[in-house]
């Protein structure tokens, strides 16, 4: 098969999203997906949460910019339906750590009384001592989402495989190869 910079195996979000991203960067890529079309594992039967809340400043960034990215993608269909975390008073410590990062670095975050989140939605309250709601978390379309950065991708040349599993990996020099039943591609 032709050379690649790159051979990404898996045509689900992350793999059509890194394929998008190398190949707006130039890079040849080759994208091996063992199912008929993109997105049809776990990508394509996820529930699709987008979130904020997270406690890591890499997790809340990459969310962050994911959400502003969903937002510009028709098909990615983003729903802001917002995100109700209910937290007992022995995790209130390090989830209010978090909630100061996220706010830190522009997430949106509410803190609530488990009174005040009966607003949001109605719960058995006992036991909690506070909660958090994101109102820009929410929901996208998986296969929308994968769809448009594969065709981005496609668009700068990269090239996609389905149907032909990964059966081996080995290194070899300077080049990965990668086997699959009906052929094998070399990249760096």
């Amino acid at each position: 098969m032709a050379g690649a910079d790159v051979v990404v195996v898996g045509a689900g979000i992350l793999g059509a999203a890194c394929t998008a991203r190398l190949s707006e960067r130039g890079l040849r890529m080759t994208v091996l997906e063992q199912a008929a079309s993109p997105a049809l594992g776990s990508s394509g039967r996820s529930a699709a949460g987008v979130r904020t809340q997270f406690h890591t400043d890499t997790n809340i960034l990459l969310s962050l910019h994911s959400i502003a990215e969903c937002r510009e993608m028709p098909r990615a269909e983003y729903r802001p339906v917002g995100y109700l975390n209910l937290v007992p008073p022995e995790a209130w410590a390090a989830h209010a750590a978090g909630v100061e990062r996220q706010r830190a670095l522009g997430a949106e975050v509410q803190v609530l009384t488990p009174h005040g989140a009966q607003d949001v939605v109605p719960f058995v309250p006992d036991g909690l001592h506070a909660c958090t709601f994101g109102p820009q978390d929410g929901a996208v379309d998986p296969h929308g989402v994968t769809f448009t950065f594969m065709r981005q991708a496609r668009e700068r040349g990269a090239r996609l495989y389905t149907d032909p599993p990964v059966t081996g990996l080995e290194r070899r020099g300077e080049m990965w190869h990668v086997n699959t039943p009906r052929s094998s591609f070399d990249a760096p």
